[in-house]
C-alpha cells in the first residue's frame, strides 16, 4: 500500500482525518512532463487531423501514469506518537521503545502498514494549478470564516503555521497562499501542470 503525506504545520492532515480536506493537487514531475512533450509532438506531427484538441490525450497520458488510480486505498501518513502507538513498545528486540525511534516523530519513516487511517481514491484528473475552482479550494480545506464580522473571509487549517490567522478576501487567495508555503516555491505563480486527487477517508 502506498501512503500520502499532507502538511502538519498547516493541520492538513488533521484536516483530512476530520473529512474537511477530500482533494489533493501534486506536481507533476519534470521527467513525465518532457515525456509528454516528445508525445505531444509525435502525435501531431502524425495525425494532425484526428486531433481536434490536444487536451483529450492530454488527460488520458497524465492520468494513465498517475502515482495513484481511482478506487485505490491509500494510507494517510501519520508519525507513530500522533496515531497513538505506546512509546513503551519495543520493536525487533530494540533496547529502546518506539519513543526513541525516528518514527515516532517523523512520518517519514513510518511505514504504510502502520498507518491507521486510509482514503480511497475516488477520482484522477490532471490540470494547471491556478485552474482550480473556489469549489475544490474548499474541498482542499479552506476554510470559510463564518462571523458577523468577518463574512466573506477564508483561511487555511488550524495548524501551528501563520494560516491559522491569516484571513482571505477569496478561497483562491487562501490556496494560493497555502501553495506558495507548502510546495516548491513558486508553484502558484508559475502555474505548472498538477495530479488533482479527489478522495474519501475509508478508515
Amino acid at each position: 500500500m502506498k501512503k500520502l503525506m499532507f502538511n502538519d504545520k498547516f493541520g492538513l492532515t488533521e484536516a483530512v482525518l476530520e473529512g474537511r480536506k477530500t482533494m489533493t493537487r501534486r506536481l507533476v514531475p519534470e521527467k513525465l512532463l518532457e515525456e509528454y512533450y516528445d508525445y505531444d509532438d509525435y502525435v501531431l506531427a502524425v495525425a494532425p487531423r484526428d486531433i481536434p484538441c490536444s487536451r483529450e490525450y492530454e488527460e488520458e497520458f497524465f492520468t494513465r501514469r498517475s502515482p495513484f488510480k481511482v478506487n485505490e486505498i491509500v494510507a494517510v501518513a501519520q508519525n507513530l506518537r500522533d496515531m497513538g502507538y505506546d512509546p513503551r513498545s519495543t520493536p525487533g528486540g530494540a533496547i529502546w521503545g518506539l519513543d526513541h525511534t525516528p518514527a515516532w516523530t517523523n512520518k517519514m519513516f513510518v511505514s504504510s502498514g502502520q498507518c491507521i487511517h486510509q482514503v480511497r481514491i475516488k477520482d484522477v484528473r490532471v490540470e494547471r494549478m491556478q485552474d482550480i475552482t473556489d469549489e475544490d479550494c474548499l474541498k482542499e480545506g479552506v476554510r470559510p470564516v463564518g462571523s458577523e464580522y468577518t463574512v466573506g473571509n477564508y483561511m487555511i487549517g488550524v495548524g501551528r503555521g501563520f494560516m491559522r490567522t491569516s484571513l482571505f478576501k477569496t478561497p483562491r487567495e487562501a490556496f494560493a497562499a497555502l501553495v506558495e508555503k507548502v510546495s516548491e516555491k513558486g508553484s502558484w505563480r508559475d502555474n505548472p501542470y498538477v495530479f488533482v486527487y479527489e478522495f474519501e477517508l475509508v478508515k
